[in-house]
């Protein structure tokens, strides 16, 4: 079983990646190739977020 820990060094990971990703894109010119795996990377991302959130439902509905 994965724990929160494992997801959130996971995240992080898949965000380092798609920051050193971005920043190395050209100005111009840009392979699709790069694009694609921003793509993925972001796909990825917002899933392993979502995963996160649903194993702390404490956090989704802080009290008011």
């Amino acid at each position: 079983m994965t724990t929160s820990a494992n997801l959130t060094e996971k995240l992080a990971a898949l965000q380092r990646e798609w920051q050193r990703l971005n920043d190395s894109l050209p100005a111009h010119s840009t392979p699709a190739s790069m694009l694609i795996r921003l793509e993925e990377l972001e796909d990825e991302i917002n899933a392993l977020q979502a995963d996160i959130a649903r194993s702390n439902p404490q956090n989704e509905n802080p009290p008011a």
